[in-house]
């Protein structure tokens, strides 16, 4: 599996499972002009892998419908220095990022199967509910209709 899809099947397990907040972005605090942003997260605490104490999603919009999977951030417990440190996940090397998914797919049962069909589902209750349309770039749109492609009408 590629570096991105991994980061892409983090960013869906964080979305479909993790649990909502909202909070001064993190980042602005060390802008040059001390910005104050509200930001939505989705959120999942993680105290056993690799010093990870969370992954979250980021969004501008309480409904995250401007995230994406370069918003995905990983915040480490950094014993050297005794702070938290966030990286984007495509800053993270590519083996602590398999570490974290294969602990995910743990901790929440989730197979490749399941997130194909999760993310078909997902996108057909978004298109079927009152008044919602699907705004999708034609590249997440690509990755969606190739991963259900592989799952159900491939096999």
């Amino acid at each position: 599996m590629k570096k991105f899809e991994i980061i892409r099947d983090i960013f869906s397990i964080v979305m479909r499972c993790g649990f909502n907040d909202d909070k001064q972005d993190s980042i602005s605090e060390y802008t040059k002009d001390k910005l104050i942003n509200t930001v939505y997260v989705k959120k999942i605490t993680l105290n056993s892998v690799l010093n990870v104490d969370s992954i979250a999603v980021t969004a501008m919009e309480s409904d995250f419908s401007d995230a994406c999977d370069s918003d995905l951030r990983i915040a480490f417990n950094d014993t050297n220095i005794g702070k938290r440190i966030i990286l984007y996940a495509n800053e993270v090397e590519y083996s602590v990022l398999v570490i974290i998914y294969e602990y995910l797919r743990k901790i929440f049962g989730a197979n490749k199967d399941e997130f194909a069909f999760n993310y078909v589902m997902n996108a057909w209750d978004i298109i079927e509910s009152e008044g919602k349309t699907v705004n999708l770039p034609n590249k997440e749109l690509m990755y969606i209709l190739t991963k259900f492609k592989e799952t159900f009408v491939d096999k």
